[in-house]
């Protein structure tokens, strides 16, 4: 399944589908964290970025879960094969394998070029007392100065997330 911005424009949240214990094209079901062969300790590099959303919980996993409502702020192009996305910017694509997720809560992936026991995660906290919802995104880089870089690239792309939960 595959869907790029130039192609047909499908609404994140439309239609939520939920077949038991799979992964499909459109919602992300809960999936069990997977140890990784030869996974270590986290290592160093660990850092998070918080933005609160007005949205709902629903819509806004929609749009860090979906190919549909990824390629509203993350990538050009966003394809799922079983639990394996490609996103694409500019013609180029990286893969990433969810190794975690829980419907409505978070979605958690790894780089396929990137060390074993790094990740990104993409989670949604509800605050208990006033309902504020908090978009937290926690990544790893290699030095300060690449922490540096990707805190500022995900900040860019949180804004391009709020943008795109406005429209719709």
């Amino acid at each position: 399944f595959r869907i790029g911005k130039k192609k047909g424009k499908i609404i994140p949240g439309e239609k939520r589908i939920v077949k038991l214990e799979t992964i499909n094209h459109h919602v992300i079901k809960d999936k069990p964290i997977e140890i990784e062969k030869n996974a270590k300790a986290e290592p160093k590099g660990k850092f998070t970025v918080e933005q609160p959303i007005r949205s709902t919980v629903q819509f806004l996993y929609d749009f860090l879960s979906t190919p549909n409502g990824l390629i509203e702020w993350f990538a050009d192009e966003a394809e799922l094969n079983g639990d394996t996305y490609t996103f694409k910017w500019d013609g180029a694509a990286q893969q990433a394998k969810i190794i975690n997720a829980k419907l409505d809560s978070y979605i958690r992936m790894r780089w396929l070029d990137k060390p074993a026991g790094t990740y990104f995660e993409m989670r949604i906290d509800v605050d208990p007392i006033t309902a504020e919802i908090m978009l937290v995104i926690t990544d790893f880089g290699e030095n300060d100065n690449d922490i540096r870089n990707l805190r500022a690239l995900w900040e860019t792309q949180i804004q391009q997330l709020l943008k795109a939960l406005v429209t719709y």
